[in-house]
């Protein structure tokens, strides 16, 4: 068996985020890892004096390649040793292509800087981001066979699948100073590593497989073999015996985004109330946002002028008129009537619009067509309609000849105002100023009507009854931290808000730079009363069942879960009756690793295998076995006897265990 990565990167490139390579650390991965074989595969890119520097020096057998950016997706090109020159002179070309981060070449470039392309091992990404569309595929003309996918629980999807591409994972790692080693790599049924012999291996689904012993649902996490199910597994061991250490190690061998991990005491004692908080809100932001953008068009309407810039202008045009007044009979073109005329109001609304398209849709709609004629007769609705169109027309008309007007007037007004040795006067909305100053009276003087606290609405959660309640803000602290800012909004809340100054409070947000959202989040602060089952406020276990309740209740969407002593702070009914069923239907779609050392918890979810961990003066051993198996081994054969070890850790030994027993019958008999 070769254990192979062909998917590593030494240089930064346009398309990566800017690291430094470190020979020794992928030399010590390599080593760690055991690798038979690696593949040195940078963005576009093949450099030829670092290949031989690193062939030279890494103790593992090393190919030459490239990832290459081809038609929005990502392609590993894979060559044998005589290709170093051919792929320089590639790197070379490619480089006047792709430019920046958005670039790729075509199918038909490819080729062109690519003539040989049919002598390497191609294999795109497959179910992993960017991914490579099937019409791309099929442009290689059955070349291509393998497709790189993220992780190994996609690998065990995709593997039994003949009408898919043969999945391999590997770890697209960038080896640079502390970059933790990833346990993302493929074997293939091969014992010679020669180019040729690896590309056979590697197009033959029955030779690829992500573990040693090829087990359908294994996956391996350690470099020495050991082996998860791809279904469930529970980690048992007493403390510090290496339960948590697994669970990381496991976590290592799937990318980010593909695994949800449930941390110990990440769902009690501190984190325990801020989580349970945060959840709550989320579960109730589609309320909490509809309140607040129900006030959206207020706001809009009060930025949409601003009053001191118009009062500012009209003061200017009075100074303007009054110099006119004092000058308007000074020559021939003052003294002309239009020289100081006034333009038409212009309202360009479109409710008229709207009206005319709603009843429209009335009258061509079909759903309950008879309903609508038991009130409104078709014909009727049709004068109707034909009337507010021609209604509409003549507005439309009308305002075209008033905007045909103001452009001759303003015409004639400029060149009046050359000829003169006087200055036209300017038009004044003196309504509009007054009509906007009437607005700002009326939203300051409903301001603290609408501060005042309200019940919004009611929501339902799993056991929880949530009252949520809108009401103005109390402090700045409370401004803060729902906006989640750092500013300070202490004189803000002093001077506009407690004031009840709106306009001004809004322009004063407006001006410091905060959007339209958050200045709607700033007119209340939304709180949320919550109760349990009997109407009391939730002890400190209820929030920590809410919590790993709705941590792991999107489980599905995730290749593994992993959940790390969730037992701290729940009680062994709330674990049988909601916990174990839940895990058990999760697994049956994702992949399961939970540690534990609760007995309700491991013998009730029956899992499909039992990882034991144990320190002994501090040597670390893990051993394997499934449900029922009387001795468990370790990867290199060591066994222990199952009973023993079990309820040492999960009973505090066979006999604490058996007089348990006796205490349980006293209360029976």
């Amino acid at each position: 068996m070769l254990k192979i990565d062909f998917h590593i990167h030494t240089k930064a490139t346009i398309k990566d985020e800017e690291f430094v390579f470190d020979l020794q650390t992928l030399n010590q991965y390599t080593s760690e890892k055991e690798l038979d074989c690696i593949a040195i595969t940078n963005h576009n890119y093949f450099d030829k004096m670092q290949f031989e520097t690193i062939s030279n020096t890494i103790s593992c057998k090393v190919f030459p390649g490239m990832e290459i950016d081809i038609e929005s997706a990502h392609l590993l090109m894979i060559g044998d040793i005589d290709k170093i020159e051919e792929l320089e002179q590639s790197s070379n070309l490619i480089s006047k292509k792709i430019i920046d981060q958005e670039d790729y070449i075509t199918f038909e470039e490819f080729i062109k800087i690519f003539p040989n392309y049919k002598d390497y091992i191609l294999i795109p990404h497959y179910m992993k981001k960017p991914k490579m569309s099937q019409s791309t595929i099929r442009k290689f003309s059955n070349l291509i066979k393998c497709g790189e996918v993220p992780n190994p629980k996609k690998f065990l999807s995709i593997i039994k699948d003949n009408n898919k591409l043969i999945p391999v994972v590997f770890s697209d790692y960038r080896p640079y100073i502390k970059n933790p080693f990833p346990n993302r790599y493929t074997y293939l049924d091969c014992v010679n590593n020669g180019f040729s012999n690896i590309r056979c291996a590697i197009e033959d689904r029955n030779k690829v497989s992500i573990s040693k012993i090829k087990e359908k649902e294994e996956i391996e996490y350690l470099p020495d073999g050991s082996t998860i199910s791809s279904k469930l597994n529970v980690i048992l061991g007493t403390r510090t015996s290496g339960k948590t250490y697994n669970i990381e190690k496991i976590r290592d061998a799937f990318d980010f985004d593909n695994y949800l991990y449930v941390q110990q005491f990440s769902l009690i004692g501190d984190a325990e109330e801020s989580k349970f908080n945060d959840l709550i809100k989320k579960e109730c932001n589609d309320i909490s946002e509809h309140f607040y953008g129900q006030f959206r068009p207020l706001v809009e309407k009060i930025l949409s002028f601003d009053i001191s810039q118009l009062e500012l202008k009209i003061e200017e045009q009075l100074d303007g008129l009054i110099e006119y007044a004092k000058n308007a009979d000074i020559d021939t073109y003052s003294q002309t009537k239009i020289f100081s005329e006034n333009e038409f109001d212009v309202n360009t609304s479109e409710d008229s619009n709207k009206l005319i398209m709603a009843l429209g849709d009335i009258y061509i709609n079909k759903w309950n067509k008879e309903i609508v004629e038991k009130y409104i007769t078709i014909d009727k609705l049709k004068q109707l309609i034909m009337e507010l169109i021609q209604k509409h027309n003549e507005e439309k008309k009308l305002l075209k000849l008033k905007s045909s007007t103001n452009e001759l007037v303003r015409i004639i007004k400029s060149n009046l105002t050359k000829a003169s040795s006087t200055n036209a006067p300017a038009t004044m909305d003196l309504i509009n100023v007054f009509k906007n100053k009437k607005i700002i009276d009326k939203v300051n003087e409903l301001f603290p009507i609408i501060k005042k606290q309200r019940k919004i609405k009611t929501q339902e959660l799993s056991f929880f009854n949530v009252s949520i309640n809108a009401k103005g803000y109390n402090n700045a602290t409370e401004l803060k931290d729902n906006l989640k800012s750092k500013a300070s909004f202490k004189t803000l809340l002093d001077s506009y808000y407690k004031q009840n100054k709106l306009y001004d409070y809004i322009w004063a947000l407006k001006n410091d730079g905060f959007n339209l959202n958050q200045i709607c989040r700033s007119l209340f602060n939304i709180s949320y009363d919550i109760k349990n089952a009997i109407g009391e406020a939730p002890s400190g276990g209820e929030k920590a069942e809410f919590n790993l309740l709705k941590e792991i209740d999107n489980a599905n969407k995730y290749d593994i879960l992993l959940i790390d002593e969730p037992e701290a702070s729940f009680d062994n009914p709330f674990i049988s009756h909601n916990i174990v069923d839940l895990i058990k239907n999760i697994s049956k779609k994702t992949t399961v690793c939970i540690s534990t050392h609760n007995s309700t918890l491991a013998m009730m979810l029956n899992p499909d295998k039992i990882i034991f961990t144990e320190n002994n003066s501090g040597v670390h051993k893990v051993y394997y076995g499934r449900m029922g198996d009387k001795i468990f081994k370790s990867i290199n054969g060591e066994e222990i006897i199952s009973y023993d070890k079990i309820l040492e850790v999960l009973e505090a030994g066979k006999e604490v265990y058996e007089e348990k027993g006796k205490k349980y019958e006293s209360f029976r008999n």
